[in-house]
């Protein structure tokens, strides 16, 4: 727990929470009849509960487990509960506790998991893996394989959209000549359960948790009117049950409680008993008041993290009855607060948002046999798992479609060194699309097969995919000779800058020598002045002339200049009769 970014106080309030749900169980109820309230005969278990999850009051705990108040308009009712109610409300109060850890351990491990808090999304990438349910048909079907099995419709309708329909559709709307290939379409099914009409399953669920008298034979006799036969809708042919067949054969297959429904795996029957009480998923004031009570960690933070879902998924749905809210922490909305079957579909909605802004890829799993045992094959059961999950018309669509596909503009700048007209950038003066038929025509590629390449309205699509393995081949070739360009020109950079500086270099210490030897020369000159008695400056600059002419062989002489010496008419009039100049690095100086 440490490594998923659980801190040590934290490990300890989930084993508090654990331990509280433990000892819950241990309290035991007695009372002599139905008819009498039951008694706690040891509360040594209730005082560690209220240790461990820090509720201050145990007489709150024990009337919340042997009484229920009932809020009205006018009054409050205070009902008492005999022994086996007051163990149900033990139990309902054990679930309440264990869902609430279970929701903020999946919270905190998401939380540390997450990459869009301390990295953008636009600098990382992530893999999530979806293990979906299995679909379950058993010999007796309720409220939970029909939630599992509502979740299998509308992600095996994700998969029909994502490789059948919407494949077939971008053909078409690109203008790639295609036949269409028939497939099964589950949205009937689904809207069925949950469509945009008035009328499906869930919402007739939720009328019925809505109203104080709703139960479960109101629940049936609201569908078999809402899908009747005279009813134009396509959704009623996937709806059964007794009274809608009204047949004798409807009479023998279905028992007064149970209703059909023809997913795309086969039909299904479930019994309806339950199915109320099962998806109102409330909780007695009571007991509300003391989850809301307890000051323990991990529900203090639980009990936030429940009302912020319970706030976004009351806009999902209809709600149940008017509740009084809790002291302390508002635990539930204090109206519309939603039913399970509203909850898991709002969650099964945002699962699908996040896979349609994925790129999905499915690996699916074939069932060999009922038995589960090995190198044992069905034939009839695997090929009716293939039948059903549209694999057959899957690879249908696969075999006479496009195994590559691209917008133009993104396979022109993956591809454009192919072709020199391309690279490094497009030169024909035409859009994406021609510079996509100059790239195939340099690889010696057929643009007008239309059996090998699709040229659509904004992509490319590509049937062979060893055409797009040479293509990435001759890609890899190029690029290698592209780097090698590229580390020509480089080293030919670094090499001509290093030559340029230790020139300048060179030009520089030349300059500084050649300006030392004349200044040397000049003062052996000067020198030689001082050291007779007749010198002067007359004879000082008279004798440099003579030493620095133009016919003397020095490299020395060019950076010396004077009248005597340049001997023109510019040099007269430049240089006075006792002025002498001599080319310094830094320019010619006049002294």
């Amino acid at each position: 727990m440490e490594k998923c970014g659980f801190s040590p106080e934290e490990i300890e309030a989930v084993f508090e929470v654990v331990a509280a749900i433990l000892k819950l169980g241990n309290v035991q109820f007695q009372s002599p009849d139905m008819d009498t309230p039951a008694i706690i005969p040891d509360f040594s278990e209730m005082k560690q509960v209220c240790r461990l999850l820090q509720l201050d009051d145990l007489e709150m705990l024990r009337n919340a487990i042997t009484r229920r108040t009932i809020v009205t308009k006018t009054e409050r009712v205070i009902k008492k509960f005999n022994a086996k109610e007051s163990g149900d409300a033990r139990n309902a109060l054990s679930k309440e506790l264990y869902s609430l850890l279970f929701d903020w351990i999946v919270a905190k491990i998401n939380n540390t998991i997450s990459v869009s808090e301390k990295h953008p999304l636009d600098h990382c990438h992530s893999i999530g893996v979806l293990d979906i349910y299995g679909f379950e048909i058993f010999e007796d079907n309720s409220f939970e394989q029909f939630m599992i099995n509502y979740c299998n419709e509308k992600l095996q309708q994700l998969f029909v959209q994502l490789t059948l329909k919407e494949e077939q559709a971008e053909y078409l709307s690109e203008g790639i000549d295609w036949k269409h290939i028939h497939y099964s379409d589950n949205t009937p099914v689904c809207n069925l359960i949950e469509g945009p009409q008035r009328f499906n399953i869930i919402n007739l669920l939720e009328e019925q948790c809505r109203f104080g008298g709703g139960n479960d034979a109101l629940f049936l006799q609201s569908m078999d009117e809402a899908f009747r036969n005279d009813r134009e809708s396509e959704v009623n042919a996937f709806y059964d049950s007794r009274a809608k067949s009204g047949t004798y054969l409807s009479v023998k297959q279905f028992p007064p409680t149970v209703f059909a429904i023809t997913h795309y795996a086969g039909k299904v029957t479930y019994e309806v008993s339950g199915f109320v009480e099962k998806n109102k998923d409330t909780l007695y004031v009571d007991l509300e008041e003391v989850i809301a009570s307890c000051r323990q960690l991990v529900l203090s933070q639980s009990v936030a993290l429940k009302l912020s879902l319970e706030q976004s998924v009351s806009s999902g749905g209809a709600g149940v009855q008017e509740r009084r809210p809790a002291q302390g922490h508002r635990y539930q909305h204090s109206k519309l607060v939603s039913c399970s079957g509203t909850k898991f579909k709002v969650s099964m909605h945002r699962l699908l948002a996040s896979l349609r802004a994925k790129s999905p890829h499915y690996v699916r799993c074939i069932n060999p046999n009922s038995s589960k045992s090995p190198r044992l094959f069905d034939q009839h059961m695997v090929t009716s798992q293939v039948r059903y999950l549209g694999l057959v018309e899957n690879v249908q669509v696969r075999r006479a479609g496009f195994a590559y596909r691209q917008k133009y503009d993104a396979f022109v700048s993956r591809y454009k060194m192919l072709s020199p007209h391309t690279w490094p950038r497009w030169t024909g003066g035409g859009d994406a699309r021609e510079a996509t038929v100059c790239i195939l025509q340099a690889v010696n590629l057929d643009v007008h097969s239309k059996k090998d390449i699709g040229m659509g309205k904004t992509k490319i699509f590509l049937n062979d995919p060893q055409t797009l393995f040479r293509m990435e081949q001759w890609r890899r070739e190029k690029l290698d000779e592209l780097v090698v360009v590229i580390q020509a020109k480089w080293r030919m950079f670094r090499a001509r800058k290093q030559f340029l500086g230790k020139r300048a270099a060179v030009t520089t210490i030349t300059a500084h020598f050649r300006m030392f030897t004349q200044r040397f020369n000049i003062i052996n000159l000067l020198e030689e002045q001082c050291r007779f008695g007749g010198g002067n400056d007359s004879l000082f600059l008279q004798s440099m002339d003579e030493a620095f002419r133009n016919d003397r062989e020095s490299e020395v002489n060019a950076f010396y200049d004077s009248r005597a010496k340049s001997g023109t008419y510019l040099s007269v009039k430049q240089f006075p009769p006792t002025v002498f100049a001599i080319t310094h690095y830094a320019g010619k100086l006049d002294v």
